[in-house]
């Protein structure tokens, strides 16, 4: 210990070193955030890839799909059909832009399931099992061999991130807050910035904070108090009487 109460530079408790078992941390306080699943970062990995080709596509026919109904076809140029031609390629680019939307939300997603939010993971899981069910709807009405290229990784990849959201390990770590550990803002022992595993938090070796650090006490370097001067309502003393 030092002269003024905190931990001198050859005490082990100033050491800057993690300790053993501690992961993370420069300051040499454990860590005990459980590690970030393999499968939560595969999950949101495949959910991102996924989205920016759907989104790509998706808008890309939005795109074209309200250029072309704003176009003004007259009926000799669309077969007869006139507005109707345009209304189509209306709702079909509105269509197309909701998906856009959906898989922009849904890459947004994959990000919030990657940092750890619980909330992203169930509404990643709702989403995913929605393409499910719309990719096999869409199977079924179309019932189309060259379909299956779209169809199949449609109905496989959003079941895939739910099994990997929801493997054994990956709940513990969610409701860790996906390990947001936290952070020391001052030193050891000095103020209240003190967390678990600190070796001057209370119960451990080395007792509590010196005093004048934070913890309320004097301070070591407080200023001098003001001295008492001449008392100016007595007169000054007259000379001295000649012996």
């Amino acid at each position: 210990m030092s002269g003024y109460g905190g931990p001198s530079p050859s005490d082990p408790a100033w050491s800057w070193q993690a300790a053993p078992g501690a992961t993370g941390n420069p300051y040499g306080i454990p860590d005990h955030r459980p590690p970030r699943p393999g499968s939560v970062i595969a999950a949101g990995v495949i959910t991102m890839v996924c989205s920016i080709g759907v989104a790509l596509s998706a808008g890309t026919v939005a795109a074209l799909g309200a250029l072309i109904s704003l176009s003004g076809f007259t009926a000799e140029d669309t077969g007869g059909m006139g507005d109707a031609f345009g209304v189509a390629f209306g709702i079909f680019a509105a269509v197309a832009a909701a998906f856009t939307a959906w898989a922009v939300a849904a890459f947004v997603l994959g990000i919030l399931v990657i940092r750890g939010s619980g909330v992203a993971r169930w509404m990643l899981a709702v989403s995913s099992v929605l393409v499910t069910l719309l990719m096999l709807g869409a199977a079924i009405i179309v019932a189309d061999v060259e379909s299956l290229v779209v169809t199949v990784p449609g109905i496989v990849l959003p079941l895939l991130v739910v099994a990997l959201l929801f493997l054994p390990g990956t709940t513990p770590w969610f409701a860790h807050g996906g390990g947001s550990g936290q952070l020391v803002t001052t030193a050891p022992g000095y103020g209240a910035g003190q967390v678990a595993g600190s070796p001057y938090a209370p119960g451990s070796p080395y007792g509590p904070p010196a005093q004048g650090y934070g913890a309320g006490g004097p301070a070591p370097y407080a200023p001098p108090r003001p001295q008492a001067g001449p008392d100016l309502r007595k007169p000054p003393p007259g000379p001295e009487a000649p012996r």
